[in-house]
């Protein structure tokens, strides 16, 4: 076939068949400025004559219709039968657009159509089209042809391998399984020398044929072979059953090669080792790569083969003993005993034989070489034992000496030997108490990480206990952190409430106390308890350092004793809730996570706003030993009387909120004219600017002054305005 204008010269040529001038004209000015080079017909026949006169066959042909001698749907189907549409496309021009026109065109065909008058850039695209075409099946043949090529020389998983770019194909296999076969009696040239070469090449080909189709039919690869020599490989691709694919490839090898004889009747003979292991293999070469295999396992089938029997298959131990794991007895009765073993490189090995072609044969051979091998040790033994008796008869001197001498050497001989079986044994035993100490070490070491492990554990248990504790003192803080909100929420609402009050003239004056609470039991023990209980108020709501949670000192039944007027019911719900809240020592020390020391401050009538002032010496005096347990009491108990202390401050005011709109029922108001208690002995404030008056005072009745054992605790009563309050808080 003759090349293509752009094969040879590396353009496109494009040929033009048209009657009219004018049309040839327009295509030429179209196309030449593109870089197409235009050859003309003005006929069917014209082009066909062309086609067979040039010596480049165009690229596209652009082909009119009605034309005078041949019509174009003729011009195509008579190119068509020269050419393929592959080969050279052909776009039908002509101003019959008409579906009818442009089926017939298809049919005939022409691989496009373009209607007259065209589009210059439609007309260029379709050319182009056609062009890229032609280029990506041109691209595809040759891949093609190349992939077929090294379909010859390399498998096709690694031919895959290198189409998608890897460019070193090295591969370390742990099994695959070789066949290796020679024709037998070729070795010798003077057998080869008496045989026509043109027999000898016709029966190789006959031969290798079907050696080929083989391949195909169990998908194994051919390595490398000579005029001898035949290499087949399976289980390179990831074949599961690589050893039944060559060992059925085997049987048939041997079925194709009794059916051929050389010119004359003499029969073809083959020799077939196999064998399956470990080996490497990869792409050796670069302008001309070949697929090696190599390792033990190819010379190992090579000596099975090379000490094969003719038209057998000399398998090894390894192909036996993998047939039988997976067919057991079955497989067993497909294999009789080979040689004994056999030295096959390195490796020393019991050989078996396939139940395939001449194996009956094989096995007699086998059985005359053991009778001649059993032969042969008898000679050599009795030729042994006449030289010892002709070495005795002769007795001369040198013989003796060189006896005697040969005796000394054994002895020598013997005595390096007891001596290195004296070191052997040292050795071992000093290997012995290595041993021995590894496993105690081992054990000691085994040891070490129970413990560690368990201290771990005891570490995490600690830790989650740790975190159990921090969680209860974060709820107790919430708690407090709550109750503080509702009384700010409160003093507002007092504040909001003392300021209409004044507004409407209501309440008395300024300066002049709202309400006084009074002790059921009278007047008398107000007055006694009123210097002490002063003082603790007054730490209550204005020491800077600690402070008395009023669950100390206030029991809840006097709290609720207390008579209280119309005031609002919110702050009476929060001023209630705090006089009866309680916290027992019990309970704070279980909080903390130290329930161990709740007899000895029980005993001590600790209370946890007593602890907050203690230091760690006290508390170690107590009978808190460890340093962590007196930390943490101290850090506890100050958090709790700061959250005390800012919550009494507020209830303080809740409760003149609640009753500024007038004393308790029945209850007449204190007297202006009461007088400060000392500072030094309990007052709420020290001497400060003129004008700022007291505005809590204790009231006691005539019971507890009378002493300590009515256990009421006293009352408070808050005395001042609200105004005062809120000026001496801010």
């Amino acid at each position: 076939m003759k090349p293509f204008y752009r094969e040879k010269y590396g353009g496109c040529m494009v040929l033009s068949v048209d009657d009219d001038p004018i049309n040839q004209m327009v295509v030429e000015n179209l196309l030449s400025p593109e870089g197409y080079k235009v050859e003309q017909a003005m006929s069917g026949s014209e082009a066909l004559d062309f086609l067979k006169k040039t010596a480049t066959l165009p690229d596209v042909i652009l082909l009119d219709i009605m034309m005078p001698d041949m019509s174009g749907y003729e011009v195509c189907q008579e190119i068509r039968r020269r050419y393929s549409a592959v080969s050279i496309p052909i776009i039908m021009v002509s101003a019959k657009g008409h579906p009818e026109h442009v089926m017939k065109g298809l049919e005939a065909g022409s691989v496009d159509y373009v209607k007259k008058p065209f589009h210059r850039q439609e007309l260029l695209s379709r050319i182009r089209a056609q062009v890229r075409n032609r280029e990506i099946f041109e691209a595809e043949m040759e891949s093609r042809k190349v992939t077929e090529m090294l379909k010859r020389i390399l498998p096709l998983s690694v031919i895959q391998r290198l189409q998608q770019g890897q460019s070193m194909i090295a591969d370390a296999h742990d099994e695959v399984t070789v066949l290796f076969a020679d024709v037998a009696g070729w070795l010798s040239n003077q057998s080869l020398s008496s045989r026509n070469t043109t027999d000898v090449v016709l029966v190789l080909n006959e031969m290798y044929g079907a050696f080929e189709k083989l391949l195909l039919k169990y998908q194994v690869f051919r390595v490398e072979h000579t005029g001898e020599s035949y290499l087949v490989v399976s289980g390179h691709d990831g074949t599961g059953d690589h050893i039944n694919r060559v060992l059925s490839m085997a049987v048939d090898m041997l079925s194709a090669v009794q059916q051929l004889t050389f010119p004359g009747g003499e029969a073809l003979t083959i020799r077939i080792g196999v064998h399956t292991g470990p080996a490497y293999a990869g792409v050796v070469g670069i302008d001309n790569p070949r697929y090696c295999v190599f390792g033990d396992t190819v010379s190992v089938a090579n000596a099975l083969e090379a000490k094969g029997f003719d038209n057998a298959i000399h398998c090894s131990n390894a192909i036996y003993a993998a047939v039988r794991s997976k067919e057991r007895d079955r497989g067993s009765a497909k294999f009789i005993p080979g040689r004994k073993s056999m030295a096959t490189g390195s490796a020393v090995m019991d050989t078996f034989i396939f139940k395939a072609g001449s194996w009956e044969a094989a096995m007699k051979q086998l059985e005359e070489e053991e009778r001649e091998k059993e032969v042969l040790e008898r000679e050599s033994k009795q030729a042994e034992e006449a030289g010892s008796k002709d070495v005795e008869k002769e007795g001369d001197k040198e013989d003796m000496e060189q006896a005697k001498a040969r005796a000394e050497a054994l002895e020598a001989q013997v005595v390096t030997l007891e001596t290195e079986r004296d070191a052997a044994e040292v050795r071992a035993q000093a290997e012995a108490a290595e041993k021995r100490l590894a496993v105690e070490k081992l054990a000691v070491e085994k040891a070490e990480k129970t413990a560690a492990r368990a201290q771990v554990d005891l570490l995490r248990n600690r830790a989650e206990a740790a975190e159990a504790e921090r969680q209860k003192l974060k709820e107790s803080m919430a708690s407090y952190e709550r109750l503080l909100a509702e009384a700010r929420e409160a003093v507002a609402a007092a504040a909001a409430h003392s300021a209409t009050n004044g507004s409407r003239g209501g309440g008395g004056t300024v300066g002049q106390p709202l309400v006084s609470f009074h002790h059921p039991h009278g007047a008398a023990a107000a007055a006694a308890a009123a210097t002490a209980t002063a003082t603790a108020e007054r730490d209550l709501l204005f020491s800077p350092e600690g402070s008395v949670a009023p669950s100390d000192f206030f029991s809840a039944s006097v709290a609720g004793s207390i008579a209280r007027g119309p005031g609002s019911v919110v702050a009476g719900q929060v001023s209630q809730s705090f006089w009866s809240m309680t916290y027992p020592i019990e309970m704070f020390l279980r909080d903390i996570g130290l329930p161990q020391y709740v007899e000895r401050m029980r005993s001590q009538e600790v209370t946890p706003l007593v602890l907050a002032s203690m230091k760690e010496k006290e508390l170690e005096a107590l009978g808190v030993e460890t340093l962590g347990a007196r930390r943490r009491i101290v850090e506890a108990a100050r958090q709790y009387a700061v959250k005390v202390k800012s919550t009494a401050k507020m209830v303080a005011m809740y409760r003149d909120g609640q009753t500024l709109g007038g004393g308790a029922p029945g209850l007449p108001p204190l007297s202006t004219t009461t007088s400060q208690p000392p500072h030094a002995t309990g007052g709420l404030l020290p001497p400060g600017p003129p004008g700022l008056r007291p505005l809590l005072a204790r009231e006691t009745s005539g019971a507890e002054a009378a002493g300590p054992a009515s256990g009421t605790g006293g009352m408070y009563g808050l005395v001042g305005t609200v105004q005062q309050v809120i000026d001496l808080l801010q």
